[in-house]
């Protein structure tokens, strides 16, 4: 043991962060792709899979749909998108809902990496792309629920805004603003209003610092503008041609502001000052200990001094504001600032010299936390004895813990790169949470539940046709600009439904569950109980929809 410990120390730095990066990339991977298709969709999952499916199953690849139906809530580039994983996976399995957004996390890993090397060392890119890739929310909520658009969405914008930056150092006007706004049409194509933000409130503030306002009246502008306008203006006259394009818009801007100061009183503004810089904290732990860091003015002026530093810097304060103000954030409306924001922390954790006091205690504190990772895995298998309904597979937990402890006791024991052994420690702990309890998350939820649903309901049904049925839902998108409203839409859905139970329907082979509003014909309608009269129908099965909180039937019409 001694013999072993003495040849640890004599590791050098250089070799032990490429034996923790190599190892860390590869049980990372791992782990993003194993067990996506254990858990059922979850949140808006089943929602974007739906109207991916109805692109190949409608060819609805213009207007997208869901139940057959206009949907107005998203324009179609990710619909687009999931189609294209389904197609090429040839399935429409989890996994292939969840691979585009698994893809788009580690892309932005890599864009991080890339940009960084480029304009500072291959050092600090590794340690940017591995922080991101381990921060708390992405690695164990935001790359588990993969399906939703966010990650995808957060590539788009990361590509839009370090375009402007690249194209300028190279002093290349033309690319810097048709590619942007090439991105920038995807992004809005992609996700609507918000990213029309992101591009004038980073390029204008830019050009301005950089003194470069006249740039805003150059043919390279005009020429990026005209990109934009055919792409983005283009979809619009497509659109228009086949469905309503201002209830389309209205609904655009209502998705695009409901969560915007905009919409809010001043006492829900007030309190989102304080929370929100807790609620990024949290996104990005542990690593958001490195903002402390931060607090040295010199070490600050140092990051800032870089170009390409200052210029995340320049994008966060010129666009991080509005979301600041918006009350209601959900965590994924703010994963477009993580890779900055996860840039700028390792730069203040790698400008600050080894010895600073700070330094050694956040590295004291990241090792020493560490540890509660192998101890939580030792102690898993035990919670079923108070909770039976928790059911962990005791082999498996602790050949984690055991491998955790090794790490963290090797980790703890050697005199360099620490901070890259806590990368391997989050990495396996990913791994681990999949073998251990990716089985009880998925039958402990909701779309469990459902899923079992659709097969006793398919039992019944066999090949028949099944149908939405129920009154439609009705909302009215409104425009308003400081709280006064200037135009209001009427829009009319298919009722809502754990969309979970349609997208089951689709992978287990049955055809697409479209909307009729007055049940006909010989067919099987899920409505809400009580919809139509006991006398007109045979109600062959029962169930709970936990979402709209009503209880459901599976129905036919009886003949005559």
């Amino acid at each position: 043991m001694a013999g072993f410990l003495a040849a640890l120390r004599n590791v050098s730095a250089a070799r032990t962060r490429k034996i923790y990066l190599w190892c860390s990339i590869a049980v990372l991977v791992v782990g993003l792709f194993s067990h996506l298709d254990v858990i059922g969709l979850r949140a808006e999952e089943p929602r974007r899979a739906m109207v991916g499916m109805e692109v190949l199953e409608y060819g609805s690849w213009w207007i997208p749909t869901i139940h057959g139906e206009t949907y107005y809530n998203k324009p179609p580039f990710y619909n687009w998108v999931m189609a294209g994983s389904f197609f090429l996976t040839q399935s429409y399995s989890e996994w292939a809902v969840r691979l585009p957004g698994v893809l788009s996390f580690l892309g932005t890993a890599l864009l991080l990496f890339a940009f960084v090397r480029h304009y500072h060392s291959s050092k600090l890119a590794v340690l940017a792309a591995l922080a991101y890739l381990t921060s708390a929310d992405l690695l164990f909520y935001g790359s588990v629920n993969a399906g939703e658009i966010d990650l995808f969405y957060s590539l788009i914008t990361l590509l839009q805004v370090l375009a402007i930056f690249h194209c300028y150092q190279k002093g290349r006007w033309w690319l810097l603003f048709t590619v942007s706004y090439a991105f920038a049409a995807i992004g809005v194509l992609t996700k609507g209003l918000p990213t029309v933000a992101f591009q004038g409130l980073t390029l204008l503030p830019f050009l301005l610092v950089k003194k470069q306002g006249k740039m805003l009246f150059s043919f390279q502008h005009l020429a990026g503008l005209i990109v934009f306008t055919v792409l983005v203006g283009g979809y619009f006259w497509i659109y228009a041609q086949h469905e309503d394009l201002a209830a389309f818009l209205t609904n655009q801007f209502k998705e695009g502001s409901q969560r915007t100061a905009n919409e809010s009183g001043w006492g829900k503004i007030i309190g989102q000052l304080f929370q929100f810089p807790l609620q990024v904290m949290q996104l990005l732990l542990p690593w958001s200990l490195f903002l402390f860091l931060a607090l040295h003015r010199q070490r600050f002026r140092e990051v800032f001094r870089n170009p390409a530093f200052g210029f995340l810097g320049l994008f966060l304060v010129a666009n991080i504001w509005l979301y600041w103000i918006s009350p209601d954030m959900r965590n994924r409306y703010l994963y477009m600032f993580l890779p900055v924001i996860t840039v700028l922390l390792v730069a203040f954790y790698e400008y600050t010299p080894t010895e600073n006091k700070a330094k050694i205690w956040i590295v004291r504190v990241l090792v020493g936390a560490s540890w509660l990772c192998p101890l939580a895995f030792l102690v898993f298998p035990f919670i079923q004895e108070f909770n039976p309904d928790i059911q962990i597979p005791k082999a498996a937990s602790w050949i984690f813990a055991v491998v955790l402890g090794g790490i963290c006791w090797v980790n703890t024991r050697a005199k360099v790169a620490k901070i890259w052994g806590v990368f391997l420690v989050l990495a396996v702990v990913r791994l681990g949470i999949n073998f251990c309890w990716s089985n009880h998350f998925h039958q402990h939820a909701a779309v469990s539940t459902y899923y079992q649903n659709v097969e006793d309901m398919l039992d019944i049904a066999g090949d028949a046709p099944i149908y939405l049925t129920g009154p439609p839902y009705v909302f009215e998108p409104d425009i308003q600009i400081a709280g006064e409203e200037v135009y209001r839409n009427r829009i009319g859905t298919p009722p809502l439904i754990p969309y979970a139970i349609p997208y089951h329907f689709i992978k287990c082979g049955h055809a697409p569950i479209s909307y009729m509003k007055i049940p006909q014909g010989n067919a099987f309608f899920i409505g809400p109980v009580g919809y139509m009269p006991e006398q007109a129908k045979e109600v062959h099965y029962r169930f709970r929809d936990a979402w709209q909180n009503r209880d459901m039937m599976f129905f036919s019409i009886k003949r005559p």
